[in-house]
């Protein structure tokens, strides 16, 4: 397991294989390929009549995603992307388990809606994240489906292994971008 930088000195991915750069870059290359979003679909019961409207979804909130993260790491506004994946959390944890859910502006702004893509990270500082994964959600909480189990079940583990590790904030940052 390794922790690979991202677009700016405010983002990171974590990299579990040799397969993808990072974890992030695996995401975005999965929501971009049709067999993977066709047995996704499949597997998640979608109708048959609907699979290329799904995919067509998938493809756009990519691009709308990848350019939001883009632009919180250019204007330093990742901390605004990324929120707790606990509803109500009494207290700040070292390595905040977040996620990254985006509403998509459409054209007509009665028809906005909240995209079905979701990026996992750690929340290092406020203005320093490392992503862990990424899922496509397909029920209303995390444990209710094997994906974003495992995308959760992830997150715990990336969390522990920093703790465990016993990194320094600004010697993580450092040691990422600079090393």
């Amino acid at each position: 397991m390794e922790i690979t930088p991202i677009f700016t000195e405010k983002l990171a991915s974590f990299k579990y294989d040799n397969l993808f750069k990072s974890e992030y870059h695996k995401r975005m290359d999965n929501w971009y390929d049709n067999e993977y979003l066709f047995d996704k679909a499949i597997e998640n019961n979608i109708d048959e009549d609907n699979i290329d409207q799904f995919i067509d979804k998938i493809f756009y909130d990519r691009e709308f995603i990848r350019g939001e993260i883009k632009r919180g790491c250019q204007e330093d506004c990742l901390f605004d992307l990324f929120t707790s994946i606990h509803n109500n959390p009494i207290s700040l944890l070292k390595y905040e388990e977040s996620k990254a859910k985006f509403l998509i502006k459409l054209k007509n702004k009665y028809k906005d809606r909240r995209s079905v893509l979701r990026i996992y990270a750690l929340r290092i500082t406020n203005n320093f994240f490392i992503i862990t994964g990424g899922a496509i959600k397909f029920s209303q909480t995390m444990q209710e489906h094997p994906d974003t189990l495992f995308e959760l079940n992830k997150l715990k583990d990336c969390r522990e292994f920093l703790i465990e590790e016993d990194y320094c904030d600004e010697d993580m940052i450092d040691n990422i971008f600079y090393n």
